[in-house]
């Protein structure tokens, strides 16, 4: 005789395999789970299972596989926090596909929303930037109705996009209007450095000179999630994306570890396509010393925090004019102000800034607020 076939719920399961099961979801599925009563609420939304899910991947694609690098998050983070970000990590994995709206496939509907997690992962180095069809995504992103904030924000999605892509492949002509312009006049405190790339991506692309082929960074190379301090979550507002590398950035140690390599254009204009000279090598930067300010009070009389500190810097390196020396200062806020001096004896001062993507800035400042060209310094390690 058969007995009848016992039923149970999902729910009647030990917490420890409810756990075990969610965490081999996707982070939606996690959250159906959650809503559903207070026992899966209580299994499901945990830390554990959160930190899973982003390290299992969710079975995405196969051009990103290896778990995205997330050390920046300890295992203190609270399951509030980790499941923001298993949830952007959702979306921006399922991202993958779109837009292709230019090779015949599903269009998809690229609005602002997407800017509440892209911008933040980009920051902490997920590889869906790699994903992204330029082509077709510049456009999108043009139409939308975003603010100069968010469009900063956005840069670095740009930035890393164009760092992810084979350097002879990169679609460099749709950057060259409106707000991916020139931007010869920008305040050099904002993360717009996407030109200097766009300008060295196009040069390299058009010359066939063996000199230039020191290729730029490229983003997988640059320990992104490692550099950061303090991320802002996704589903947070853009403020301070620009400022979470900055305590790593103008350490003493990341200013002397390794050899920095560079270029440097005639030129600042990309309308006018600027050409770089041959590569700027065996670069070893030092700090000499530092100088602490102390705190100021602002308008409302409160005290910053902390003092800053300002590193007083001196390195050595050649191109192919010569050798060459370099002293200046690196502030807190990343502003590093330098000058080149050759052996020969005359130099050029720099306005540049420490960003995730190394030293970008100008030389060659004119009484007019133009520039001759753009510089760029990276880690050599960093290089393709």
């Amino acid at each position: 005789m058969v007995s009848p076939a016992t039923t149970f719920t999902l729910d009647q399961l030990p917490v420890e395999i409810l756990k075990r099961i969610a965490s081999f979801t996707t982070a939606e599925t996690a959250f159906s789970l959650i809503y559903c009563n207070k026992k899966l609420y209580s299994a499901c939304y945990d830390p554990f299972v959160f930190r899973a899910i982003i390290e299992n991947l969710n079975g995405h694609s196969p051009k990103t596989q290896g778990a995205w690098d997330i050390p920046f998050l300890p295992h203190t983070t609270p399951a509030s926090t980790l499941a923001r970000y298993a949830i952007a990590d959702f979306k921006a994995r399922s991202w993958r596909h779109l837009p292709r709206i230019n090779r015949g496939q599903a269009t998809y509907h690229c609005d602002s929303t997407h800017l509440k997690w892209a911008p933040h992962l980009a920051t902490l180095g997920h590889p869906f930037v790699k994903e992204l069809d330029l082509v077709s995504y510049v456009p999108l992103l043009r139409n939308m109705q975003i603010t100069r904030q968010q469009l900063q924000g956005l840069l670095y999605v740009l930035q890393g996009a164009m760092l992810s892509h084979d350097v002879q492949e990169s679609p460099v002509d749709i950057f060259t209007s409106g707000e991916f312009g020139d931007l010869v006049g920008q305040d050099f405190t904002t993360p717009e450095y996407l030109n200097v790339v766009i300008a060295l991506t196009r040069c390299q692309k058009r010359s066939n000179d063996p000199r230039l082929t020191l290729e730029p960074p490229r983003a997988e190379k640059i320990p992104l999630s490692r550099m950061v301090n303090n991320p802002t979550p996704p589903f947070s507002a853009i403020d301070g994306l620009s400022d979470c590398y900055l305590k790593t950035v103008t350490s003493k140690e990341f200013i002397e570890t390794g050899e920095w390599v560079g270029y440097y254009s005639y030129g600042s204009s990309l309308t006018r396509s600027p050409s770089f000279d041959f590569p700027m090598e065996k670069i070893k930067l030092r700090v000499r010393s530092t100088t602490s300010n102390e705190s100021i009070s602002d308008a409302d009389g409160v005290a910053a925090a902390q003092p800053s500190t300002v590193l007083h810097i001196s390195g050595r390196g050649e191109d192919n004019v010569g050798k060459f020396r370099i002293l200046g200062d690196i502030h807190p806020d990343g502003r590093a102000p330098l000058v080149k001096t050759y052996e020969q004896g005359f130099g050029w001062n720099w306005e540049t800034k420490m960003t995730p993507w190394g030293l970008m800035g100008f030389w060659g400042a004119e009484e007019d607020g133009s520039r001759h060209g753009w510089v760029w310094l990276w880690k050599k390690e960093w290089s393709r």
